[in-house]
């Protein structure tokens, strides 16, 4: 596998606001790079970059808001939240990829000398990101609101991250999964996803379904269900 080398989060997010003035650590985030690898279509350094640039706008949204929300961590986390996400976790005694990547950040993190505070604060954070989360934080919110921001997006954006997760799967489990059984797992990834609630800004608030983004998320759901095999599969 390739590792992702020399390139900015601007290059690679298409210019988009990223934000985090004053705490993003260039330096860092190319070291992070190394622990993506880009043979994965989905879970990728490109899919960190982007969780950061929706991140911020959920910071943005959190301000507007007024709710107070630790600027550092939410960088931290999301930057790393997917970290060694190519590598057995299993092999490696974890319970789950989440569990991995916090292990990999505060090693990452502590290596650099960043409080202990911090780290459990971002490993707390990523660990938001797993399937059936403990949201304590407007951090952890913030994290997870992120990780899925795209789920909530235009039916394209959605659709093709549908595409590139089928094909990965098939690389990671070294076998193809049929179409209509991927439908169903993603229908009961969703279905999951759609019965938890985001306590965070107005966009993600709300009894499970009834936000914006869970409205948006069962309309892109919805649609997918009626998706015939795509002709690239």
């Amino acid at each position: 596998m390739r590792y992702y080398e020399g390139n900015s989060l601007e290059h690679m997010t298409g210019q988009k606001k990223l934000g985090f003035s004053g705490i993003r650590n260039p330096d860092l985030e190319q070291e992070v790079s190394r622990y993506y690898h880009n043979e994965l279509p989905y879970h990728n350094f490109q899919h960190a970059l982007e969780t950061v640039a929706h991140a911020n706008q959920i910071i943005q949204a959190c301000r507007a808001e007024h709710i107070p929300i630790q600027e550092p961590v939410v960088y931290y986390a999301s930057l790393l939240h997917d970290a060694g996400y190519h590598q057995d976790h299993t092999a490696r005694g974890y319970p789950n990829k989440e569990a991995y990547s916090a292990d990999l950040a505060g090693h990452i993190l502590s290596k650099r000398g960043f409080p202990d505070i911090l780290i459990r604060q971002v490993r707390q954070a990523i660990m938001a990101t797993q399937e059936i989360p403990c949201l304590e934080t407007a951090e952890d919110c913030a994290v997870r609101a992120a990780d899925l921001f795209n789920l909530a997006a235009e039916y394209e954006v959605f659709f093709s991250n549908a595409k590139r997760l089928h094909q990965e799967i098939a690389l990671l489990q070294g076998r193809a999964i049929p179409w209509e059984k991927w439908k169903e797992l993603v229908n009961q990834k969703l279905t999951i996803f759609l019965s938890q609630d985001i306590p965070l800004t107005e966009y993600f608030r709300g009894r499970p379904g009834e936000s914006v983004f869970h409205r948006r998320l069962q309309a892109n759901l919805s649609r997918f269900n009626t998706e015939p095999i795509p002709a690239s599969e």
